[in-house]
């Protein structure tokens, strides 16, 4: 309700995004998605779709519009309304999304302990940015509870996208867990895991579900995101690109869309693109980081420290040891960047420095194999970043 308020306080004109997070939620920190998810709410309510709006009127990447002629209520019961849609009785359903009558003991309806469905689309996207096989299957399993209450709710859909996307490339149904060096789109491409009958069957049906969401709300930036991670896995890397385009288009700091396109660019065999992306998406990680610390979290020190490792690896020794610093600004003692800075420190002749900074790394977090050369009396070959 307080959505439709506000785009009706200012009709016929635009609201911005900023403007309206900041009306909606002016004492909380959210995600870009939860205003996508209260539009979609209230188009549902409506009736309306995006594509063919005649309420909402998305401006991508700059706001909301109603195009609805405000309509006067007449005064009822001492109390005032100074606005109204035609449609604003339909609104009443945004409160029932997601709370479901049940039947009590004395016969009487009762709401049931379920969870507010944007609550539960939070937990099932937490969950599944832990990258763990646990985190993936409660995050399907809260994607299914909403899909079956909600068929078309779109960010489930690409929720459930995601998850059976990771399945595939993390967690194959008759093996172990892929190991994390192998973890990736451009590993399964060369596998041939990807070919076993569970694959081809989980994978179309993450591209159904991907389908699905962009055609329910195609202004969605993480729509296009999950179906382009579908469509990579597929092979189908020109489709793949066009939607990861697009995503960027609608959301330019999108750092998911972007680590994914550089993964693209790996496979292409275009290494300075594929860097150019990775250092956009650590920025916009970085930006991002106060409105979504959950998500991001060990994420951007995870990507900083992989930047790294690729400057150390071509031979860009300086580069690297800046990437290494960087990281350890904001994550003092990550693994990653801690070994690589002792493997630049070696690099450039300074052992004393390489053996202190795991000694440290060692004494204050305990023993990591990957400093193990570092801390030997015998560690010339140690130049080079541990596997």
């Amino acid at each position: 309700m307080e959505l439709l308020r506000v785009l009706a306080d200012a009709s016929p004109d635009m609201v911005a995004r900023e403007d309206l997070m900041a009306a909606l939620w002016p004492d909380s920190v959210v995600g870009d998605d939860a205003l996508a998810r209260c539009v979609l709410k209230l188009r549902r309510a409506l009736g309306d779709e995006a594509r063919e709006a005649r309420f909402v009127e998305t401006l991508p990447k700059r706001g909301y519009r109603l195009l609805q002629p405000l309509q006067p209520v007449p005064e009822s019961s001492g109390r005032k309304m100074g606005w109204a849609v035609a449609a604003v009785m339909a609104v009443l359903a945004i409160f029932a999304v997601g709370i479901r009558s049940v039947t009590g003991p004395d016969g009487t309806d009762s709401p049931s302990a379920d969870p507010d469905d944007a609550v539960l689309l939070e937990r099932a996207h937490d969950h599944y940015y832990q990258f763990t096989r646990e985190g993936n299957e409660v995050a399907a399993a809260l994607y299914q509870r909403l899909l079956a209450r909600q068929p078309d709710l779109a960010t489930a859909r690409a929720g459930m996208a995601n998850v059976l996307v990771q399945r595939i490339i993390r967690w194959p149904e008759d093996g172990p867990e892929t190991p994390s060096d192998q973890a990736s789109v451009a590993a399964m491409i060369k596998s041939d895991r990807r070919g076993t009958p569970w694959s081809r069957s989980t994978l179309d049906r993450a591209v159904e579900h991907a389908e699905a969401a962009v055609a329910v709300d195609p202004d969605d930036p993480g729509h296009h995101k999950a179906l382009g991670l579908a469509l990579s896995l597929s092979g189908e890397l020109d489709r793949a690109r066009a939607h990861y385009a697009k995503a960027l288009e609608l959301d330019p700091e999108m750092w998911e869309a972007l680590i994914n396109l550089g993964e693209l660019d790996s496979i292409d065999n275009d290494p300075d693109a594929a860097i150019d992306n990775f250092v956009r998406a650590y920025e916009a990680m970085g930006k991002r980081y106060a409105r979504d610390p959950q998500r991001i979290g060990r994420w951007q020190a995870e990507l900083g420290a992989s930047i790294g490792d690729t400057f150390f690896t071509a031979g860009r020794i300086e580069l690297a040891e800046r990437w290494y610093r960087r990281v350890l600004e904001h994550t003092p003692l990550h693994v990653g960047a801690t070994v690589g800075l002792a493997s630049v420190r070696n690099q450039m002749g300074d052992r004393d420095g390489a053996q202190s900074l795991c000694a440290d790394l060692t004494l204050r977090i305990g023993p990591n194999r990957k400093c193990g050369p570092f801390l030997s009396d015998e560690y010339e070959d140690a130049g080079q970043v541990p596997n």
